[in-house]
């Protein structure tokens, strides 16, 4: 079982050092936002509040950076066994190159897991929390509800549903509401609803719109002397202090609107994206992100692999400062290269697929090149 004490040995060195690459990373980030949040102060908005809004952004970076953290980690750890000889050791006594990646690549995929399950279930929340507590704090609407509204578009009982909302001031509160009623087949208009608010009723599992005017468009045929046809149309109004209807939107999805595309867990995505795609709406930008998410094991798999022949290609000849100088350039060039190749499939309509699995495919490929030239006889 020496091989065991051996990997553990291995994956310990590699897991210390991303993690103390992860926290340097996260105390650099931090600082930055709360010197951001510095500059909003108010009396609403006080200290308190941005310090824990800052805390709150605190997972959604770590899940970001994580990746990165992952390389430079990797690159440290592995680099500090080689400057004991200990990478050398295991070498004259019979592993491969190959074998000690697989034998790093076992633990480090647990404690992968881990971010993966920050990412998924707590950054989500906490950015969704941070940007309400700001906005609120800061007394301006949610995102999505500022400057331009938001559309929706449903069937309804043969009557499509044209919905406009002016803001969003919660995710159980919103302000003014225009909804313009055809007909399903003909696109004939039937009415139009004016609200000035509506609030979303636990137990009908409905909106309540308030301070409602209706006004009801009846057609009918009427024959002139000629003989001909004319629509004619009948305008009934109605005002009511409350009417319940229901909308295309519920209080989860307008907390997944809070939260940047990046940022969204996969089952937010997929609900966001049957929604958008429910309203003809383009779905490619959540999409990319669903891939990208799906993908993550290869992604991290691409970054410890690149690191291999890096350390064992000059294992004695390369201080610590230069390989986390090193980390810093692969992290970051591998980041731009990702998000240049899917800005262009989405603005060319590329297939996602080739966006999202070309970079690590790339990186991938030269890292598993260079162990093998290692290993080889």
């Amino acid at each position: 079982m020496r091989w065991l004490l051996v990997e553990r040995y291995l994956g310990r060195s590699v897991i210390i050092h991303t993690l103390m690459v992860l926290v340097v990373l996260l105390v650099v980030l931090g600082f930055v936002e709360l010197s951001i949040q510095l500059g909003k102060l108010n009396d609403r908005y006080t200290l308190d509040k941005g310090l824990l809004y800052t805390l709150l952004k605190l997972p959604v970076y770590g899940y970001e950076v994580f990746p990165v953290a992952l390389l430079i980690g990797t690159l440290m750890g592995l680099g500090a066994l080689a400057n004991r000889s200990e990478l050398i050791v295991l070498r004259t006594s019979g592993w491969s190159v190959m074998r000690i990646f697989i034998g790093t690549l076992k633990s480090v995929l647990l404690f992968a897991l881990v971010m993966v399950a920050v990412g998924e279930y707590m950054a989500p929340s906490s950015e969704a929390l941070a940007k309400k507590l700001r906005a609120e704090a800061l007394q301006r609407d949610f995102s999505i509800g500022s400057g331009h509204g938001l559309w929706l578009r449903q069937d309804v009982a043969g009557e499509r549903r044209y919905v406009w909302v002016r803001k969003v001031i919660s995710d159980k509160h919103l302000v003014d509401i225009s909804i313009f009623l055809h007909d399903a087949r003909t696109q004939q208009p039937l009415g139009i609803w004016r609200a000035q608010a509506a609030r979303w009723d636990e137990q009908a599992k409905r909106w309540q719109l308030e301070q409602v005017q209706r006004a009801q468009f009846g057609w009918h045929s009427q024959t002139l002397a000629d003989g001909g046809r004319w629509q004619v149309m009948k305008l009934t109004e109605k005002q009511q202090p409350t009417f319940l209807v229901t909308l295309a939107l519920d209080p989860p999805t307008l907390t997944v609107l809070q939260v940047d595309t990046r940022y969204m867990g996969i089952g937010d995505l997929l609900g966001y994206i049957a929604f958008l795609q429910a309203n003809q709406l383009d779905a490619r930008p959540y999409q990319l992100a669903l891939w990208r998410k799906a993908v993550l094991p290869l992604t991290l798999l691409a970054m410890i692999a690149i690191v291999f022949p890096l350390v064992f290609g000059a294992i004695r000849q390369v201080s610590m400062g230069q390989r986390v100088f090193v980390g810093i350039l692969i992290g970051l060039g591998y980041h731009y290269l990702n998000q240049l190749i899917g800005n262009l499939t989405l603005v060319y309509h590329l297939p996602l697929w080739l966006g999202v699995l070309l970079p690590p495919l790339l990186l991938g490929a030269v890292g598993f090149y260079g162990i093998w030239r290692l290993d080889r006889p």
